[in-house]
């Protein structure tokens, strides 16, 4: 049939999506790459609008959304949001990315379009935007690899958009979204629903069903969708069960301070008056034979690299690993010892610093020791504990948290990042070895107290222990320079204890759901690699330093000052002291492959859009960026939180960094992630 002037006809193509680990940070969930490969069935008149819509309705039975979507013709691409007056297309080749909820185990499925051919005086009548008649095929992958096919009997006549929006309309907003939720499509849920449910026990469990009151943990004999399926951008290299045999062991210890030592506390000035929960170090040992190395988590705000360095060569020459396979990192509690200084009238605690030493170096041997043939699993969800608390003004100026009730409130800086990635070791009975989570916010619950607390992570220690046993249990912490535990958007008050027990239960909850679905393997590709960046300090203005000066010299008078004043008074004249010779610090750098999960370590409380970008450039979806190891550097904000000035980008001691450090570290991160991954034999 020849197609009317103006409108060409085409080639409809056979939808086919495959389930992929998120890659987004922004957006947890599983996400879809789609590609349209070509398939002759009939021929029809379809514009990008019409493809957009049937691209929505697909995922909008799962509750999910269309993220991102490119329309390819003659090897030019333009995004599928864009263009809906181009006419119709020939031999065109449509990429979409899809979210999907996240507590699905999603399969594969797609659907056919098979339009009914109409007359050339017909289709002269019809709107541009015109759907006509669909039939759609569901396509399930078991995971056993067998196929499944479903066709539902779903068809509805030729309807113009614009007539009647129901059930193909455009899905851009939450109302329009409700309102598109009662069309033919859910029929279409119903039949996913049914075939789901006959897929067995295996794809039974749900995440409310995998907490930690449940009985005792029994791991699911379906994979995890993530680890099976390949990046749609870059492949994941080795998988990880082509690797070696790997070796594991684990230990833990108290490292909370006496009572009556100072507290960590820039604008706090406190000692910890009682014990609220013990502050723990707990390690873990991974070797396949070649590659050694340990982790560390500490209960601690940070340690800088003057301390850690001495640490590293002690555990080393106590057990052997090379002093550089020795990752320390940080939880960033603020109800620890003080350990770097940040308060004019508060000391670094030196002679914890040596004892910490001392408990490190038995911990780590502890855990060498204990090293035993085992089995490595990993997962990735969704938490929300953080969220970006750098707040924007209308006269351009930013500050960390703010009212953002007021009327000259201009949004928020920067993202959070709600991911939540984790690693379980067992032994060869399947017994729990250890467990390392990773989620991102600051642990400031009982910020100024006066007590000694680990926070939330000791919160959700305790509860998984509860579940797996008393093991060691590792938080890692992302970047959150700009996060905390407040959502600014919507404040509340809540009673500390609550939110404690309110996280804690979120990571645990989130951590063992992680487990139960986890594949554990016996092999694994473990590699590791460094680099020290040679980052510039930013150092305070002339006049900035000689008005901090003055404020000092009115507090050795006596002067009552304090608050943010005496802080950056503080901060400016001792970044002058220590890098006004030498404006150079040392930034660590590390990047570590554990089977399909990229670990990059830094020492910063790094602002969240880097840690987004590291992401975005990894080889692998399960990547997480952790912060406060190896070191501590300070905060280290984008351009923007230094433009727009305030507390952690105006340049102090801990705010010392030049503008352009996390934009390097984010060019460092990607080739050395990279490297490990395209390396045949990961060192």
């Amino acid at each position: 049939m020849p197609s009317s002037p103006g409108r060409k006809s085409f080639t409809p193509k056979a939808f086919h999506i495959v389930a992929q680990g998120c890659r987004e940070a922004a957006h947890p969930g599983l996400w879809v790459s789609e590609n349209l490969n070509p398939e002759r069935v009939a021929q029809s008149s379809c514009d990008q609008k019409c493809l957009k819509n049937m691209l929505f309705q697909l995922v909008e039975p799962f509750q999910g959304s269309l993220i991102s979507s490119t329309i390819t013709q003659g090897g030019a691409a333009s995004p599928l949001t864009q263009g809906y007056d181009v006419q119709p297309l020939r031999g065109i080749h449509l990429t979409a990315s899809l979210l999907v909820r996240p507590n699905l185990e999603l399969l594969s499925f797609g659907f056919r379009h098979s339009p009914n051919p109409q007359s050339e005086a017909q289709m002269t009548k019809l709107p541009p935007r015109t759907l006509k008649k669909q039939s759609f095929l569901l396509s399930f992958v078991h995971p056993n690899g067998a196929p499944l096919h479903f066709v539902p009997k779903l068809t509805h006549p030729t309807l113009p958009y614009q007539h009647q929006p129901a059930p193909f309309c455009p899905i851009t907003s939450p109302q329009q979204r409700l309102a598109c939720q009662k069309h033919p499509l859910s029929d279409f849920r119903f039949c996913f629903l049914l075939v789901f449910l006959l897929l067995g026990a295996t794809l039974s469990k749900s995440r409310a069903a995998d907490t930690i009151d449940n009985q005792p943990p029994q791991r699911s004999a379906y994979p995890r969708t993530m680890q099976k399926v390949s990046s749609d951008r870059k492949s994941l290299g080795n998988q990880a069960a082509s690797g070696r045999a790997v070796k594991v062991g684990a230990a833990t210890c108290i490292i909370t301070p006496p009572v009556g030592s100072w507290q960590q506390g820039a604008g706090v000035t406190r000692k910890g008056e009682r014990i609220r929960d013990q502050l723990e170090a707990n390690a873990l040992y991974l070797t396949d034979g070649k590659t050694p190395l340990l982790l560390m988590s500490c209960d601690l705000v940070g340690l800088e690299l003057s301390a850690v360095k001495p640490i590293r060569d002690a555990i080393s020459a106590a057990s052997g690993i090379p002093a550089r396979q020795v990752i320390i990192t940080c939880t960033h509690t603020h109800s620890g010892p003080s350990l770097t200084r940040t308060n004019y009238h508060i000391p670094v605690d030196t002679t914890y610093i040596q004892q910490l030493s001392l408990k490190l170096t038995d911990v780590a041997s502890d855990a060498i020791a204990a090293a035993r043939p085992a089995k490595v699993g990993w997962g990735k969800g969704t938490a929300q504990i953080g969220f970006n608390r750098r707040v924007c003004w209308a006269d351009g100026t930013h500050t960390m948290h703010g009212n953002t009730r007021r009327p000259n409130f201009a949004g928020l800086e920067g993202p959070d990042d709600p991911t939540h990635l984790a690693i379980f070791a067992v032994d060869e009975a399947d017994k729990p070895i250890a467990v390392v989570y990773h989620n991102t916010s600051h642990p400031t619950t009982f910020y100024g107290a006066g007590l000694f607390s680990a926070d939330y992570p000791d919160a959700a220690r305790k509860l998984i222990r509860r579940e797996l046993g008393r093991i060691p249990v590792l938080y890692l912490n992302g970047a959150q320079g700009d996060i905390a535990m407040a959502n600014q958007l919507k404040p509340q008050r809540e009673d500390p204890e609550a939110r404690l027990e309110r996280i804690g239960k979120m990571l645990a909850e989130e951590t063992l759901r992680l487990y139960h679905k986890a594949e554990f393997h016996s092999r694994i590709a473990l590699g590791h690699t460094y680099e020290d960046l040679q980052i510039k300090v930013r150092l305070p203005e002339p006049k900035q330093f000689e008005e901090a000066k003055k404020v000092l010299k009115q507090v050795e008078a006596g002067e009552k000052i304090s608050g943010m004043e005496l802080i950056f008074a503080f901060g400016a004249v001792q970044l002058q002291e220590r890098y006004g010779k030498q404006p150079v610090d040392t930034m660590p750098i590390h990047a570590v492959r554990i089977g399909d999960v990229a670990l990059v370590t830094q020492p910063c409380e790094l602002y969240c859009q880097f840690g987004i970008d590291i992401k975005r450039r990894s080889p692998t979806p399960l990547t997480a960026v952790v912060g406060l190891a190896d070191g501590y550097c300070g905060y280290c904000p984008t351009i923007a939180g230094v433009l727009g000035g305030g507390y952690s980008s105006k340049p102090i001691s801990w705010a010392r960094l030049e503008p352009y450090a996390g934009y390097r570290m984010v060019e460092a991160a990607g080739p050395m992630l990279n490297s490990l991954w395209n390396e045949k034999n990961p060192k």
